[in-house]
């Protein structure tokens, strides 16, 4: 693991931060200069949540930005999470790639695709080490996030490349996506210096440094720094209204076109990795450069912000063109060779570049001999700079005051003597060059003289799109004054631009276990009206501290958990009034990391990752995972009562009322009843009521007016250009596999977002969301054109098996196939199916096999091989068939699953018997299929093995030649069985 990966350098400030706070243990939190409000607020809507998992990796995902709409979610990973992935476009060798998700498509798309350069094939292969410690480095390469502790991660298939092998590292990182969905910024390594200029040239696009010849190689090796591009989205089809559910034709947006913006000299020539070895214990990552980072972007990307420590960036076609007005980023000092973290800004429509700040290589103080000084961290707002203002918010450690830094004699007051990081606003207005109007926004005081931690402005987008706001977390009582005494815990803050308004917007975290809150990360909805943040404290609606602990409403459960938090921007900072809280999640865990989240245009829709949490979309490893989250606010729940009631799909077996836990009976009865216990994670359902739930009639696929449902799930594949077909419902080609609203209408199950295939007023067919636990859990049925809400409660269970058949009811014939071939998919035929098959395999041989046959169903998706019984027949004469002989296998089809099973050697079951499938869950009781007297069913066909002879069949049935005088006809001319020896004779029904 590389040393300042993303979440690093972040837990790196934490940790720092957390130092700091025990400095400063004299200053009592309950002297905090803001008093909080205690007025009753007007009460607030009812959040309804509807969460959604993207990806399904055991590497880590990072969510980078949203679209002002909410369709595009744009996100670094090292997993092979694609959707459209192929041969040739795959993320198999777990580099850091760039990819983008469609809401609307239910896709991701990898946009880069990239390979690192291995070490040299004579190289031993190295063993990977648990815990690498890599050297320090100045700039070091941003890498993934570590694995939590006890999360279990399976290595996948196949196994990445490990990093210690690797020569050349290739790397895409901190892509930032435009307002209106059009631009990404990113920072890469893909490239050889003047390549990448025109769109899809050799660059990230497509990028393997295994392939460069030995020139190539050392070249990229001594200049293999990170880059800044722009990547263009290609043209969508527009979906006016995402809560539709319609799926838009299909585009391929890793189709659009790449651009090289900077072409700067390495600060450092890359490093190879190193394989664990006496003078290296733990083993080595490999080290790039990462020299241009940090991008951001204003609304249409016009604007790109980002941190640079190089001083020249290219003139090649499609390269900006640098202003300089006498800045430059070089020493002055011969002695000082390190590079300074220096703040740029791009202006697109005119290709130029300008150098923001200027500050020197070190600095020293009463009690520090020297600190390295730097700028990190720019946020924009959403102007362009010509027709409306774009404001720039940083954070610099550096004395912007003084005499040879920014614009001197502008910036009014102390400065900052003591080389604290200090956040700062510069305003660009009219012409980008000669306005800048940089000021000093905190005023901290460092009591330990050491350059502390003591304002904390977190990566991301923490200045409102309008211009006006600004959110960071301090721990001074008031950041806006000198001076002001410092608290042991980190405040929240809200800051009008251009006043002395600064808001503590949640009490400070005092009394609880944890020492302070966890990172909040505050960012705003993109038209700028509400204020998201997370954290692990307990407030009331309106920001107070409760009287206890129930009254919050983030109560602990048992300890602290981190949740994520909206609230609306009050008219009037000063009065600190007007702040209403709503919490947006319910963490299922005590949970202490941190939702770092980016939301659309308002909090509606909102995407994040978060690492060991299984929020029910199914993340058993407990990765760092891509969610998308849906949040519709209902008036109130004084709504009319509408009860409902679950069932199974397809057999439609009603679930009984819940119960205080859903155990069912340990074994089924004689005559079980057809009712069951709950619902099986994973399982296709339904949910009725009889009066109207929704105001839609909508099923996937089509609009049938007078009809509501269909018996199967339609399965319509559409027909992109370049990329593998996409059937509209599909777990691997969708994310998520079903539409989780169609008309506006959603339903969760403990908050998360359950895939529909259908939305009628009085029946809802959905899938209940595949990671949740057995138990009881709430469901929430939202219909956001009637903000009509209904509330119920659904006992998940760990299975509960409901075999799909011909009428897909009580009886009928159970929807089961023959796959011995591996080549064929066989249907029940008319006779039977026998016990062994013969076929052809691909060499040309004959083969006989034991009979493999494959029974469609729900309700198994989570259920061990081990712990399920198939019988065939009832009574002496059934067979039930268990362990090796069975298996669960995955299907594409969202809430359809299959299991297969061998017939055993010997079977000898003849004629149509009842087909049955149990699980038994060990402490968890036994769940069934379909009883007796309702079973669907299946016929068998077995060759009699008492006979040598060879055996016929004459219409009614299988009969030995050689014993047919045996037999006599009945007064209908029918054959009989007589004395035939057994088998001989088996009417076909």
């Amino acid at each position: 693991m590389k040393l300042f990966s993303r979440l690093f350098i972040v837990l790196a400030v934490f940790t720092f931060a957390v130092s700091v706070a025990s400095v400063h243990t004299r200053f009592n939190s309950a002297n905090i200069g803001f008093a909080q409000t205690t007025a009753t607020p007007t009460p607030t809507p009812v959040v309804n949540n509807f969460i959604a998992q993207i990806t399904a990796s055991a590497r880590p995902s990072f969510v980078n930005g949203m679209s002002g709409d909410g369709r595009f979610v744009v996100f670094e990973s090292s997993g092979d999470v694609a959707t459209t992935r192929t041969a040739d476009r795959n993320n198999q060798d777990g580099n850091r790639e760039i990819f983008l998700y469609d809401y609307a498509q239910r896709a991701v798309f990898q946009l880069t695709n990239t390979r690192s350069a291995l070490n040299p094939p004579a190289s031993p292969t190295p063993t990977p080490s648990p815990t690498p410690t890599p050297t320090p480095t100045p700039t070091p390469t941003p890498t993934p996030s570590p694995t939590p502790p006890g999360a279990p991660t399976p290595t996948p298939t196949p196994t990445p490349v490990i990093l210690t092998n690797v020569e050349i590292e290739i790397g895409n990182y901190r892509p930032v996506i435009s307002t209106d969905g059009r631009t990404i910024v990113f920072t890469s390594n893909a490239a050889l210096d003047g390549a990448a200029t025109s769109p899809n040239a050799t660059g990230p696009a497509d990028f393997n440094a295994e392939t460069l010849n030995a020139i190539d190689r050392a070249a990229l090796k001594a200049d293999g720094n990170q880059e800044l591009f722009v990547y263009t989205i290609p043209i969508v089809s527009a979906v006016t209204d995402l809560s539709s559910g319609v799926t838009p034709a299909f585009t391929d947006l890793s189709s659009g076109a790449f651009q090289r913006l900077t072409t700067t000299t390495a600060s450092a020539p890359t490093r190879p990795g190193e394989p664990a070895s006496t003078t290296v214990p733990f083993g080595r990552s490999p080290y790039t450069a990462d020299d241009n980072r940090d991008p951001a972007v204003n609304d249409d990307a016009s604007v790109i912000a980002f941190i640079s420590n190089r001083d020249s960036f290219g003139t090649s076609p499609g390269n900006v063109t640098r202003v300089m007005e006498g800045r430059t980023n070089t020493s002055t000092d011969a002695a000082l060779t390190e590079v300074n973290p220096e703040l740029f800004i791009i202006k697109r429509d005119e290709n130029l570049l300008f150098q923001v700040t200027q500050t020197p290589r070190r600095a020293s103080t009463s009690t520090v001999s020297f600190i390295s000084l730097f700028n990190a961290n720019p946020s924009l707002s959403g102007g362009n700079g010509l027709t409306s203002d774009v404001v720039i918010s940083f954070a610099s450690n550096a004395n912007l005051a003084t005499g040879s830094t920014i614009d001197s004699g502008r910036n009014t007051g102390s400065g900052n003597p003591d080389f604290s990081i200090e956040i700062y606003t510069a305003r660009i207005s009219g012409n980008l060059f000669t306005t800048r109007d940089v000021a000093q926004v905190t005023r901290s005081t460092d009591a330990t003289g050491g350059g502390a931690t003591i304002n904390l402005l977190s990566p991301g987008q923490r200045i409102s799109r309008d211009g006006r706001f600004l959110a960071f977390e301090s721990y001074s009582e008031n950041p806006g004054v000198a001076d002001s005494p410092l608290q042991t815990t980190r405040g929240l803050f809200l800051h009008r631009l251009g006043s002395s308004d600064f808001a503590l917007v949640i009490p400070r975290l005092t009394g609880q276990v944890i020492i302070d809150d966890v990172l909040r990360f505050p960012t705003f909805t993109a038209d700028s009206t509400r204020l998201l943040f997370s954290s692990a404290s307990n407030f009331t609606a309106n920001g107070a501290t409760p009287t206890t602990p129930a009254d919050g409403i983030n109560a602990p459960n048992p300890n602290p958990r981190a949740q994520l938090f909206s609230t609306v921007i009050p008219a009037t900072l000063a009065s600190l009034s007007g702040f209403t809280f709503q919490r947006l999640t319910d963490t299922p865990a005590d949970y202490l990391g941190s939702y770092h989240a980016f939301p659309s245009n308002t909090d509606t829709r909102i995407a994040y990752s978060v690492f060991n949490l299984e929020l029910g979309g199914g993340n058993p490893d407990f990765s760092e995972e891509v969610f998308y989250q849906i949040s519709r606010r209902s008036p109130s729940d004084a709504q009319p009562a509408r009860a409902v009631t679950f069932a199974t799909f397809p057999t439609d077996r009603p679930v009984t009322t819940p119960s205080a836990s859903p155990t069912p009976t340990p074994s089924p009865s004689p005559t079980p009843s057809p009712d069951v216990p709950g619902l099986a994670a994973g399982g296709y359902s339904i949910v009725r009521s009889t009066v109207p739930i929704t105001t839609s009639n909508i099923v996937i696929g089509e609009t049938r007016k007078g009809r509501t449902f269909r018996t199967r799930p339609r399965r319509t594949a559409a027909s992109p250009t370049g990329s593998v077909g996409s059937p509209i419902n599909s777990e691997s080609m969708r994310r998520p596999a079903l539409p989780i609203e169609i008309n506006g209408v959603s339903v969760s199950v403990r908050g998360a977002a359950a895939g529909l295939y259908l939305a009628s007023p009085t029946q809802i067919n959905f899938v209940v969301p595949v990671g949740l636990p057995a138990g009881n859990h709430p469901v929430v049925i939202f219909d956001n054109r009637a903000s009509m809400v209904t509330r119920s409660t659904l006992a998940v269970t760990p299975a509960q098996p409901d075999i799909f058949s011909s009428t897909n009811g009580a009886g009928g014939r159970a929807r089961i196939f023959n796959i011995t071939n591996p080549a064929a998919r066989s249907p029940e035929p008319a006779e039977g199916f026998a016990a062994t098959t013969t076929y052809t395999n691909s060499s040309g041989t004959s083969v006989t096999e034991n009979t493999l046959l494959a029974i469609e169903l729900t309700g198994v998706r989570n259920a061990t091989p081990a712990n399920i019984t198939i019988q065939f027949g009832t009574g002496t004469t059934a067979v039930s068939i268990t362990g090796a002989n069975v298996a669960v296998v995955r299907t594409d089809a969202p809430g359809v699953d299959q299991i297969t099973v061998r017939l055993p050697a010997g079977f000898a079951l003849m004629g149509e018997v009842p087909v049955f499938v149990r699980v038994a869950v060990t402490g968890g009781g036994t769940f069934e299929s379909r009883p007796e007297n309702s079973a669907p069913v299946i016929r068998f066909l077995t060759v009699p093995t008492l006979t040598t002879e060879p055996v016929r069949f004459d219409g009614l049935g299988y009969f030995d030649p050689a014993k047919t005088g045996d037999a006599t006809d009945d007064a209908s001319g029918k054959a009989t069985q007589g004395n035939r020896s057994r088998g001989t004779l088996r009417k076909n029904r």
